[in-house]
């Protein structure tokens, strides 16, 4: 009879969590949700998420980054004409600003290049003599990888034209 009481005292103390435990699954549930981003849970998110819920007022997910967005918008070639932005706080805001760039710089409605966030971008032009024959962009993560692959868009294009780059930065420059 004593070994029934204690095995029934055992069971009911496995089964019976502390209200730490039960607090602490809730907030990774909550958080889990609230950090679930691009098909899966950001996993950085969600522990810091569950710290504050477990020791502070609920659960919080922590702030997300401000993404800094750049755009570049070109004139139609052979004209030449190149308006940039960098560091706004949405895509719309930067295309808006590089295009009224370009159009003071151009004179003219120019064409949108390339949009990143989080990101740098690099701009080639194809030329021969002072005729423009293309324009090629790309987006990377870092300055020196951007160049790269425009200029290899422009060399892909233009082998037996000069290829010469015409800007890189970055979206939070």
């Amino acid at each position: 009879m004593r070994q029934a009481s204690l095995l029934v005292a055992v069971a009911l103390s496995a089964m019976a969590q502390p209200a730490y435990a039960k607090s602490a699954a809730y907030c990774v549930a909550m958080c889990d949700d609230r950090c679930y981003r691009n098909g899966s849970v950001d996993r950085s998110c969600s522990e810091t998420c569950s710290y504050n819920c477990m020791f502070d007022n609920g659960p919080q997910a922590p702030s997300r980054p401000q993404h800094s967005w750049a755009s570049v918008f070109v004139a139609p070639p052979p004209t030449p004409g190149i308006g940039r932005s960098w560091g706004y706080g949405d895509a719309r805001g930067a295309e808006g600003r590089a295009m009224r760039a370009c159009f003071e710089d151009a004179n003219m409605i120019c064409e949108q290049l390339m949009t990143f966030s989080d990101r740098c971008g690099a701009v080639v032009e194809a030329q021969r003599g002072d005729s423009i024959l293309g324009v090629y962009g790309n987006a990377a993560a870092r300055k020196d990888a951007a160049t790269r692959l425009a200029m290899a868009k422009c060399r892909a294009r233009h082998a037996e034209e000069e290829c010469s780059v015409t800007v890189a930065f970055c979206s939070n420059d």
